[in-house]
């Protein structure tokens, strides 16, 4: 055989015989992936996404979540408040006696103290405590707002109403936060019960609101009410009752109370009306009948004597503690006032928070806005107008 037959035969030997070597298999893998990638390009990219830039997933997830939020403007032309039937006793009082105080708390922009409260009626009814924030004494040396804080009803600590009464003290507002009454619920055992609980709720409320406009340092004319879920709620009854409040936050807030305790889906507040209800042997259908014609301190009930300009409400659309659509009821029979939507439920809300403390700090801003300051300055914009059309003075409109 001569030498070129041999290369021959090695050669074919070689490519047809021999295994073939691990770069070649890679190689032809690597080409039919890239085939692959090419004709399904779509599916080849999502998994590139989501394999190598799941933090660009997330940031985007982070800025649907945060925009998940509207606001919605009062009416313009907003209805006037209408007055209280005559079945509600404005006229009666729980008077607030103060029995102790001390230091808290001392911070820079703000001071707690420590006051313990007795409510009484005729004779001492019990005793409570009140967390009252000052905020540093202003430079100009004027009465600050004052906003009362109503807790929410369960839990054992107050980390979201310690949040706002801080919040509101490093902006120049006191704040009273009052504690919840470990006693609340306990002596209910009948549907009656109820509607005399919450009647004295208001009438705590309204006196911790005279307590306030006693403190030194508080401006009478500009006071407020806070409050969160049930919180809220008392201060949805309170509003009708106290002409004294010029701004009100009501967050996760509902009316229609029979609805809301027997579809509920709280866990201490629905094993306490589910025991009351196998207690009077009543349906839950017939236990919601019963309760909305034996309350008569009712959100809902009160809401066309609610001034809607004092107001602003936060719901969340996902809520089932205090049920969206009973949120949603109340804010019509209140006249629409201001109002933010959350695309929450009653927890996941507060992933919401930042938003919403811009909101209540520019609502309460708004209204805690002395006149003297706001005419100052609609004077100022209107001599700049002035000066530069040339014009003299104040406008004709602000004389």
């Amino acid at each position: 055989m001569n030498s070129a037959a041999s290369r021959s035969l090695k050669t074919c030997t070689k490519s047809e015989f021999a295994p073939a070597s691990s770069s070649s298999i890679v190689g032809r893998h690597s080409r039919t992936t890239t085939r692959r990638r090419r004709t399904d390009g779509p599916r080849w990219i999502s998994a590139h996404v989501l394999r190598f830039h799941r933090w660009q997933a997330l940031t985007l997830l982070a800025t649907l979540l945060l925009g998940g939020c509207a606001h919605y403007a009062m009416p313009r032309r907003a209805r006037a408040p209408a007055p209280l039937p005559p079945n509600y006793q404005s006229s009666a009082r729980i008077s607030a006696e103060e029995l102790s105080r001390s230091l808290r708390v001392q911070k820079s922009a703000y001071r707690v103290e420590r006051v313990t409260m007795a409510y009484r009626d005729g004779e001492l009814s019990h005793t409570n405590v009140v967390d009252w924030y000052l905020p540093r004494a202003p430079q100009s040396g004027r009465p600050v707002p004052a906003i009362a804080i109503l807790p929410i009803l369960g839990g054992g600590k107050y980390a979201l109403e310690e949040h706002f009464a801080a919040l509101f003290s490093r902006h120049g507002y006191a704040a009273a936060l009052a504690h919840r009454d470990k006693e609340l619920g306990r002596d209910i055992r009948s549907p009656e019960d109820v509607d005399r609980l919450l009647q004295n709720m208001v009438l705590e409320t309204r006196s911790l609101i005279d307590w306030m406009k006693r403190q030194p340092g508080v401006d009478r004319s500009r006071l407020g009410l806070f409050g969160v879920s049930f919180g809220a709620i008392k201060a949805a009854l309170v509003l009708p009752f106290s002409d004294d409040i010029r701004a009100a936050v009501l967050g996760l807030v509902g009316g229609d109370l029979g609805y809301i305790f027997t579809h509920t889906t709280e866990r201490g507040l629905a094993k306490r009306c589910q025991r009351l209800l196998e207690k009077h042997q009543l349906t839950p259908e017939e236990g919601e009948r019963t309760l909305n014609a034996l309350i008569t301190y009712d959100p809902l009930k009160l809401a066309p004597s609610v001034d809607p300009g004092k107001v602003t409400m936060v719901l969340a659309t996902r809520d089932t503690v205090v049920p969206y659509e009973k949120g949603l009821e109340l804010w019509k029979a209140m006249g629409k006032p201001r109002l933010m939507k959350v695309w929450a439920g009653h927890y996941s809300a507060l992933l919401f928070l930042p938003c919403i403390d811009s909101v209540v700090l520019d609502f309460l801003d708004e209204k805690f806005r002395e006149p003297s300051i706001e005419r100052a300055r609609l004077d100022e914009r209107s001599d700049h107008r002035s000066a530069i059309r040339g014009g003299p003075g104040v406008s004709p409109a602000l004389e």
